[in-house]
């Protein structure tokens, strides 16, 4: 088989330390082949952001149980403007029957 087949069948399997060894060996024989530079060219960009998923990745868990995440919504019963609950009905109650006395 012609190396450059094998590059790029090693290249859609993802071992592109292979597909890049290959290019080079093709590239010693004529280093203006174009389609051997675009090739290894796209190996190296698909390894190295490989890499950069491998060193940035942080679990699913991790981004749920992040302590300093900020909570889009209020909590029921926090509002300034108006009481959302129950709970502020009681507190009216309770002060007109302290304070009426």
């Amino acid at each position: 088989m012609d190396d450059f087949a094998i590059a790029v069948s090693r290249y859609r399997r993802r071992k592109y330390d292979q597909s890049i060894a290959l290019c080079d060996k093709i590239l010693q024989g004529n280093n203006l082949d174009q389609s051997a530079w675009v090739l290894k060219a796209s190996s190296l960009i698909r390894k190295m952001f490989l890499d950069d998923i491998e060193i940035d990745e942080q679990g699913i868990g991790d981004q749920l149980m992040n302590e300093d995440s900020i909570n889009t919504v209020a909590r029921p019963g926090t509002s300034l403007q108006r009481p959302g609950s129950q709970a502020g009905q009681v507190l009216r109650i309770y002060y007109i029957w302290v304070f009426d006395q």
